[in-house]
């Protein structure tokens, strides 16, 4: 029998009693070194030398305990989730201790001597959680014990609802785009449409400012003057007329002209008439001095219907001579043209049409009207006209007529 010379100790570490995965501890068996006689040594391990078993007792997901299985397929939020485990072995259970992993989180080991591994907010995933036991030996057990978790992705994180998703916005996007299109071809037909509209009406407005009646008197009158061998009166109103036909002609072509262009062929006009009805009205054209008639235009030939109406129905009925006062001004995004008589009124120049039975309808004033319809429309403007009756101690003292005609913005 080999004597005992001496006895070497290699005492185990001193787990702690709580879990810690920080820390990584091992845990080494007894050795005791006999030396012999002639000075070999005999080592040999004291203790138990049963490996341990270990066993997963209880599993709680999102603090509700639940049955233990070996596969869970949980939903997207049961991602908080607590493994109990215990230990058999033929040592003290007291002194048994632990090392777990969670493979696809933890990429090492961690050891413990508690009984519990808990985590939270567990991202969607595959998932396998083993744990393994140790005696007070330092023998590990052959086996571990080990639990499948399958967390599966919400909804809107799984590919085919994201394709869907895509698809969805794409399909949005394309009829969005596709009604936008519509709607700017839309408005394209409808801005063409009015276009067309307001061509048709400068052409009806052109035939109707010199109205027949108009034309007829003003060729009577220099027929009478030539008759009369009053050449020189003859000359002077055929030149004028001359003059207001090709004024009007040029101004036809624009969708717009110079206010000094439009006082022009008013003055042209008002003349001409001053001269049928030989100076039966005088009249007066006020320009505000915030205007500048050689820069800033408005559209043709919308006037001119206003002034003769004033003279057919208000001046001409009137025993006395008349007077017609035309101003133009700015007020905020409008050039205001007003044009005031001191005619008979309407209701007067209405009676004495009806006793006549004058049945000629002025086509220009309405087709003024509906040209200024069709302005607003297209500069989203309010524009209008205003009539209005003017009386001096409660009798008929002519008629006021407001014209508002927009500017353009750069005007403004």
């Amino acid at each position: 029998m080999n004597a005992l010379l001496g006895l070497n100790y290699d005492s185990p570490k001193v787990f702690s009693q709580k879990s810690d995965s920080n820390k990584q501890e091992t845990a080494y068996p007894i050795k005791i070194e006999n030396k012999t006689e002639n000075g070999s040594s005999d080592k040999k391990l004291i203790g138990d030398q049963t490996p341990p078993m270990v066993f997963i007792s209880a599993i709680s997901i999102n603090n509700l305990d639940t049955a233990v299985l070996n596969l869970y397929d949980l939903k997207y939020n049961q991602n908080f989730i607590k493994f109990s485990f215990s230990g058999a072995s033929a040592s003290d259970l007291d002194q048994l201790q632990y090392r777990y992993k969670l493979w696809g989180i933890n990429s090492d080991w961690i050891y413990t001597s508690g009984t519990e591994a808990q985590y939270t907010t567990l991202p969607p995933g595959n998932y396998m959680f083993e744990v393994n036991a140790m005696s007070k030996d330092g023998i590990w057990g052959e086996t571990s014990a080990k639990v499948n978790l399958k967390i599966n992705f919400p909804i809107w994180q799984k590919w085919w609802f994201i394709l869907a998703m895509v698809l969805l916005i794409v399909l949005i996007i394309f009829f969005i785009v596709k009604q936008f299109i519509k709607n700017i071809k839309e408005k394209e037909k409808q801005k063409a449409a009015i276009e067309k509209r307001i061509a048709d009406l400068e052409l009806q407005a052109l035939r109707a400012q010199m109205n027949p009646h108009f034309l007829f008197n003003t060729i009577s009158s220099i027929q009478f003057y030539i008759t009369a061998n009053d050449n020189k009166s003859a000359i002077k109103y055929l030149s004028k007329f001359a003059k207001l036909m090709r004024a009007i002609m040029e101004n036809s072509k624009s969708a717009r002209i110079l206010i000094s262009e439009e006082l022009r062929v008013l003055n042209l006009y008002l003349e001409l008439e001053r001269l049928r009805f030989k100076d039966k009205f005088t009249y007066e054209i006020n320009i505000d001095p915030n205007i500048d008639v050689d820069f800033e235009d408005i559209p043709p030939m919308l006037i001119q219907p206003y002034l003769e109406n004033a003279l057919n129905h208000g001046i001409i009925n009137k025993q006395e001579n008349g007077h017609i006062l035309v101003t133009i001004k700015k007020e905020n995004q409008y050039l205001v043209c007003t044009i005031t008589d001191d005619g008979i009124g309407r209701a007067k120049a209405q009676e004495i049409k009806q006793s006549k039975g004058y049945n000629y309808k002025s086509r220009g004033m309405s087709i003024t009207h509906s040209r200024l319809e069709i302005i607003n429309k297209m500069q989203n403007s309010n524009l209008n006209v205003e009539v209005e009756d003017l009386y001096e101690n409660d009798i008929p003292a002519g008629t006021k007529v407001r014209i508002y005609i927009p500017l353009k913005p750069d005007e403004l």
